[in-house]
């Protein structure tokens, strides 16, 4: 066979149009291009699943992820998709519902920092550190502070005596499961 190198890549004379028509038809704008994507920031900050991870002294935004509005609007329903973030999330402690490294899509509108109307799962600030716990909300008013892996099952509750900021609700896990 006396064939140049690539010469299966190329058109036969009758191909030509076929293939430039196809290419064509499949060029579209990418979907994170896309006018109405909604695009949400991605923190430098981390938070984590264990002993607290450091924060940074601002919320600063290293990137970001392209949502479609029927997505958001279909899985999410936040007051404002604005208030979305995307954080990293490190550590053990909320196994299974989460892994290490897992990218956690947290809601940071006013509505969605209120353990208190609805159990979920946070991040949560204390000190310098960020953590994400399950919060559930006491019949006498207080906050039960839990993680979800039963082997570092560690109750806390807060009373108000301690000094913890709720930075938002996580609403989704990069892994796909719902919460």
């Amino acid at each position: 066979m006396h064939k140049p190198a690539g010469w299966m890549d190329q058109p036969t004379s009758g191909e030509t149009a076929l293939v430039q028509s196809t290419a064509t038809s499949y060029a579209s704008i990418p979907f994170w291009h896309a006018p109405d994507a909604i695009r949400v920031p991605l923190l430098a900050n981390r938070a984590s699943m264990g002993p607290g991870e450091a924060l940074l002294d601002s919320d600063v935004i290293v990137g970001d992820l392209a949502l479609s509005p029927h997505w958001i609007n279909q899985h999410i329903r936040p007051q404002n998709p604005a208030e979305l973030r995307f954080i990293h999330a490190y550590g053990d402690s909320m196994a299974p519902t989460f892994t290490d490294g897992d990218v956690l899509l947290v809601d940071t509108g006013p509505g969605a920092k209120d353990p208190h109307s609805r159990e979920g799962v946070y991040v949560l600030q204390a000190g310098d550190k960020n953590y994400v716990k399950r919060v559930s909300p006491t019949f006498d008013g207080k906050l039960q502070v839990t993680s979800d892996n039963p082997s570092s099952k560690v109750v806390q509750i807060l009373n108000g005596d301690h000094q913890v900021t709720v930075v938002g609700r996580v609403v989704w896990a990069w892994n796909g499961r719902r919460l």
